[in-house]
């Protein structure tokens, strides 16, 4: 599954765009693990509740997906991706 996930590269140009994790509460999540999931959902067109156990709980990522849909860290992501990638 490993040609499914972001490469370093592409990680390297969007790592900013996520905001800074709570200092208190519980631990959290990785975000490139859960922005993996989420791109795993999308790409298969799965059920959240069929998310393999190694992005974690379906839960996370889909509450993660909703929140940052809601203020826009998805759709800068993919403008981020979409320009490094047309302009190559």
């Amino acid at each position: 599954m490993t040609r499914l996930l972001l490469t370093d590269d592409e990680w390297e140009l969007i790592a900013d765009v996520f905001p800074q994790p709570a200092t208190t509460g519980r631990p959290p999540r990785e975000a490139r693990k859960v922005l993996d999931g989420i791109l795993w959902i999308l790409r298969t067109g799965s059920p959240w509740r069929d998310l393999p156990e190694e992005f974690g709980a379906w839960q996370t990522c889909w509450r993660k997906f909703d929140d940052w849909n809601a203020v826009g860290i998805l759709a800068e992501i993919l403008r981020r991706l979409q320009a490094a990638f047309v302009a190559a």
